[in-house]
């Protein structure tokens, strides 16, 4: 062996497509490549031989580990973990490990909220320096062969193109670093998608996996025995129009995102994508039917199965069901519900599918945001509206206007949903305070908690209305105004520093309802509220009344934005 390796390379997973992405590099003169797993291996992999469209691979200098150190020396870490793992995975094994060496860190697949969880695991204010990233699916159809002795890594083929896509929050993918990837998936070309959104929308096998089984079920047995000559990938009328309605749901969520400014591109159908990732190996590529059906790969493959005194059942706990559902489905469900696109195949395919499984990951239409609940919905991470997803995405300058039309159109129940839960709140106080699920921001405007919660609101640097902007009539034409008005009055707190305040001419004139044409920028002198203040984050930050007697109901916050 060559002493000349210069990357090290950590594969998360002991699967099929973990094993097999490892193996596949492991004798790479330039790589060092490290399979990581949490738990003792199920099987012993060291020189095995892995199976690739008829040639057999050594990978005798595979390093197996069970040691989260590995990451600290990594220069690329790929996660080919159970879906559901990958939070809890992220938290606890690798951001706590990783270093200024890392460069890229790439879920395979991770077309399931995956720039939401790094955001969610990472500490508050970590910068990232490294790129993150996901594949909508594995670059290979894999699978273990457990009637060879000992068992073996089978890949079956590889996909002619991968979707990726790089989160907005860390660095973006050099042109050397695609190559590298490119030539560890298997010289599988890579094509970039526009955003995270367009790669958790594009998801195919979310979207054909939960109707595989629920086509097959219709040919088992009410203890779901697997029925005898039953193709899997064979699937009927009503299946077929089930995944196309689903195609077309996802075509409009897609649309109403790129209406507001969020890149997202083509969405591929499944028969798109299932045409483009198997061009040479399906013999008729006209729908989605006889995409599944005359598959070469698929055709060796069959459904997820398991044995219990010596007759065979349909697993209706495999990933086709407790992965995609969850992590694909609810996805698209959630981005649906907060673009205001109506999901009814979707939303059937959820429901069948949890009541199956005994989840609860929609209730009557509403999406489980619990912590115990696993969900890719994007009302799990904290995305409300529009607004809140769009920042993470598109250029500021396209912010204001989204940010004001939403106003505009809900009132104060906009910002009841920016600001979050009454729970997230106590939690940056780090304070006791009511037990509250949510909060009404005009009862809440009572209360004696309201100073210490604005003092937080009003500091959230990533919105861009400000209380003069929300003030204006223009903002307020929403039809319950006068209500949203009000109570704005009360919310839009002056909480600032006192050296920093400012009330521009303009502003004082607006707040007074006075005409002046005059061009002078005065300032003008506010006066302190008695005991109208609070300290946060080691600043003190107080509460101002315009002097002016016929504005004195109006409050003013000028040098924070929302």
């Amino acid at each position: 062996k060559s002493s000349t390796k210069t990357m090290k390379i950590v594969v998360c997973g002991y699967g099929a497509g973990a094993i097999a992405l490892a193996a596949l590099n492991a004798n790479k003169d330039d790589l060092t490549v490290i399979l990581y797993k949490r738990k003792a291996a199920e099987m012993p992999i060291e020189g095995q031989a892995i199976i690739c469209d008829g040639r057999k691979i050594n990978f005798s200098s595979l390093t197996v580990s069970t040691d989260p150190t590995v990451f600290r020396n990594a220069d690329a870490i790929f996660l080919c973990h159970p879906l559901p793992s990958y939070p809890e995975f992220l938290k606890s094994h690798i951001l706590p490990n990783v270093s200024e060496r890392l460069k890229i860190l790439c879920a395979v697949p991770g077309a399931c909220a995956f720039d939401w969880m790094v955001q969610e695991a990472l500490p508050k204010k970590t910068s990232v320096n490294y790129t993150v990233c996901a594949t909508e699916s594995l670059p290979f159809i894999s699978r273990i062969d457990k009637i060879q002795v000992p068992p073996s890594c089978v890949v079956l083929g590889f996909k002619a193109v991968l979707k990726i896509a790089t989160a907005q929050f860390g660095a973006t993918l050099k042109e050397e670093q695609k190559r590298l990837m490119e030539a560890f998936f298997g010289n599988v070309r890579l094509q970039h998608l526009p955003s995270f959104v367009s790669l958790t929308l594009l998801n195919p096998t979310a979207r054909y996996h939960p109707v595989l089984i629920y086509n097959y079920m219709k040919h088992c047995s009410n203890t779901l025995q697997i029925p005898d000559n039953v193709d899997f990938y064979e699937i009927d009328e009503e299946s077929r129009a089930m995944v196309e309605q689903m195609d077309a749901e996802v075509a409009d969520i897609a649309m109403k995102a790129e209406m507001q400014g969020i890149p997202i591109g083509h969405v591929d159908s499944v028969t798109e994508w299932l045409a483009t990732c198997y061009p040479h190996s399906t013999k008729d590529t006209s729908s989605v039917s006889s995409c599944l059906a005359t598959n070469i790969y698929y055709s060796k493959l069959g459904p997820p199965t398991y044995k219990k005194n010596g007759i065979t059942y349909l697993n209706v706990f495999h990933r086709y069901l407790s992965e995609e559902l969850p992590l694909g489905l609810m996805s698209l469900y959630g981005l649906g519900e907060l673009f205001s696109v109506k999901t009814p195949a979707i939303y059937q395919m959820i429901s069948w599918g949890q009541d199956l499984l005994g989840e609860e990951y929609i209730d009557n239409g509403n999406i489980n945001t619990s912590a115990t609940t696993v969900s890719g919905a994007p009302q799990k991470f904290g995305y409300k509206v529009i607004s809140q997803l769009a920042k993470d995405y598109r250029p500021q300058s396209l912010q204001l206007n989204l940010e004001l039309s939403e106003y505009q159109e809900h009132g104060i129940t906009y910002l009841g949903n920016v600001f979050g839960s009454y729970e997230n709140i106590q939690e940056i106080q780090g304070k006791e305070t009511e037990d509250k699920a949510d909060f009404n921001l005009e009862e809440l405007a009572k209360s004696d908690k309201f100073l210490e919660i604005a003092a937080v609101l009003l500091n959230v640097e990533k919105y861009s209305l400000t209380a003069y902007q929300l003030c204006t009539p223009e903002a307020n034409s929403h039809k319950d105004s006068d209500t949203a008005h009000q109570s704005l009055l009360v919310i839009i707190l002056a909480l600032t520093d006192l050296e920093n305040l400012r009330i521009s001419r303009k502003f004082r004139n607006y707040l007074a309802n006075v005409e002046d044409n005059s061009k002078e920028d005065e300032v003008h002198s506010c006066k302190l509220l008695q005991g109208q203040s609070v300290v946060y984050n080691g600043i003190t930050h107080y509460c101002f009344l315009p002097v002016d007697e016929n504005i004195h109901e109006k409050f003013i916050q000028f040098s924070y934005t929302i």
